[in-house]
């Protein structure tokens, strides 16, 4: 669990990373007159202050961190809607923020959020089972999948090239 949200943190992290590595790139590249080089300069390192601020990755703090860095604004990309589940950016955003509490109370010994889906049919008590373990991983999958193809489509846009493959 810890290490699942962990690794959402550091996508979000590294994605940003690599769009200001690829942006910089194409700067040089382009031949960019030099007051345009150092402007990509400064504003890389204010992004880089951002990025080392962040430790929180619930929904609003990825998203002011995109949004702040580049432009990107990722819910409206987070709408659910496979099999059985229909959920809109607003319940993934919640489900994310759950998942993100969960994550503190373990990692800080608190006591798990009192949330229903966390909570057995026997056992009323907030817990963790291997269901819900594969849940969580499965959630931050999806809005790894979903962020990463919706911001790719943000940079092609606003940019003119495209950041990966």
């Amino acid at each position: 669990m810890v290490l699942i949200v962990a690794a959402w943190q550091s996508y979000v992290e590294r994605v940003l990373g690599e769009a200001l590595d690829i942006i910089g790139d194409n700067v040089t590249a382009a031949g960019a007159p030099l007051w345009g080089r150092q402007m990509y300069v400064l504003r890389r390192k204010q992004i880089d202050a951002s990025i080392k601020k962040f430790n929180t990755p619930k929904d609003d703090n990825v998203r002011d961190l995109f949004l702040e860095s580049l432009g990107f604004n990722p819910w409206p990309h987070w709408g659910w809607v496979a099999g059985t589940r229909n959920w809109t950016s607003e319940t993934t955003r919640t489900r994310t923020n759950d998942w993100v509490n969960v994550r503190h109370a373990i990692a800080h010994g608190f006591e798990f959020p009192n949330k229903d889906f966390l909570r057995g049919r026997y056992n009323l008590a907030p817990h963790l089972t291997l269901q819900l373990l594969k849940d969580c991983k499965k959630h931050f999958i999806y809005l790894v999948d979903k962020t990463d193809a919706a911001f790719g489509a943000h940079l092609v846009a606003e940019l003119g090239f495209a950041p990966w493959p």
